[in-house]
């Protein structure tokens, strides 16, 4: 190995997390908050449907479908992650479990809250949204806070987005997260790359990696892009802004997405601790018209079997509130100018939610 490549590990030892002062990122350094590994003896490859999987580098798309690489007026993509240093030639970033290792809840799991918008009984091949930045204040241990965009068929789910984990990530900072399942989250899955399974790909930029910014409540907004859309080999890639492919969860790892979804989902969910207190979703306050003030997905997107994206279709879609309104809201606002089809939602959470 040559000694800029020794270098060049090293210092990836050294990487760096975000605290949050209003909506500007300042870097504290952190240790072993990432490491480098051949990108063919990453953790993906220990599941036992991907032993002789071969790796896609970039999406077989037999059309490409139009992504936005550009946020609205008024709204501006932050930067995923803080530093541009890129694992050596050959390798990809994973990021390390500064936190605990711990699997997401299935769906009917108590404590669990959700305010979705939901495009349900559909046949596509991929979502997109454009979701705005928060970090809620108020989420502790045991607590999970997030904003993502789902593809599900079945027991089958990918989920995309931000989320807020001190469990997961050892700190209260928003980052960019997913996670999977091919059976409701009862034996398989688990967030980003805790289990095997997603196929890491992108030399730089990996999940679980803070945002530069988040928006400030009345004041300068932040949003992330997020696709989540199926190849022509039938592999389920993740790409953010428009133009960032991280990588893709293999057709193989499933047992019912491999022809698709069924439906897919744009909105907030949350985890309530031990004590059944849930924490804030979205920025913290009920939606208003008004998306300086609330936390959002704008431009919601569906991509059908050509591989081409329309905008939803208001006449299936469906709001989604398992919860009192006085813990959690959500609405859905359809066509806005400028900012094609708007969900708004979020709330203070509390007790027994």
């Amino acid at each position: 190995m040559s000694c800029f490549s020794l270098l060049v590990i090293l210092s990836l030892c050294l990487s760096y997390y975000e605290v949050i002062e209003g909506n500007q990122q300042k870097q504290a350094r952190v240790d072993d908050s990432f490491y480098c590994v051949d990108i063919y003896k990453q953790p993906a490859f220990d599941h036992p449907r991907l032993k002789n999987h071969k790796i896609e580098m970039n999406p077989n798309f037999l059309v490409n479908p139009k992504m936005n690489n550009k946020a609205p007026p008024n709204f501006e993509f932050a930067k995923l992650g803080t530093s541009n240093i890129a694992c050596p030639k050959g390798m990809v970033p994973i990021q390390k479990t500064r936190g605990s290792k711990i699997r997401p809840l299935s769906a009917s799991h108590p404590g669990q809250n959700f305010a979705t918008v939901d495009a349900v009984n559909v046949n596509v091949r991929g979502a997109y949204g454009i979701i705005n930045l928060a970090n809620p204040s108020d989420v502790g241990k045991g607590q999970y806070s997030a904003a993502q965009i789902w593809v599900q068929n079945g027991d089958n789910v990918i989920q995309a987005g931000w989320g807020v984990s001190p469990d997961l990530y050892g700190d209260t900072i928003t980052r960019f997260t997913t996670q999977w399942t091919a059976d409701g989250y009862k034996s398989t899955g688990c967030f980003n790359t805790q289990c095997s399974g997603f196929v890491q790909v992108d030399p730089t930029l990996h999940l679980g990696l803070p945002f530069s910014n988040v928006s400030v409540v009345g004041g300068e907004q932040f949003t992330i892009g997020v696709t989540l859309t199926q190849d022509g080999n039938g592999n389920w890639w993740v790409v953010v802004n428009g133009n960032i492919k991280i990588g893709y969860w293999p057709k193989e790892i499933f047992t019912s997405l491999g022809n698709g979804a069924n439906s897919a989902r744009f909105g907030g969910l949350t985890f309530a601790n031990s004590d059944g207190i849930s924490p804030q979703m979205g920025n913290g306050l009920p939606p208003t018209y008004d998306l300086r003030f609330t936390c959002s997905i704008i431009e919601m997107q569906l991509v059908d079997d050509k591989l081409v994206m329309h905008p939803v279709d208001p006449s299936i879609m469906k709001t989604n509130l398992d919860t009192s309104k006085d813990c959690y809201d959500v609405e859905y606002l359809k066509e806005q100018k400028g900012m094609g089809q708007v969900m708004i939602f979020g709330g203070k959470g509390g007790k027994n939610c």
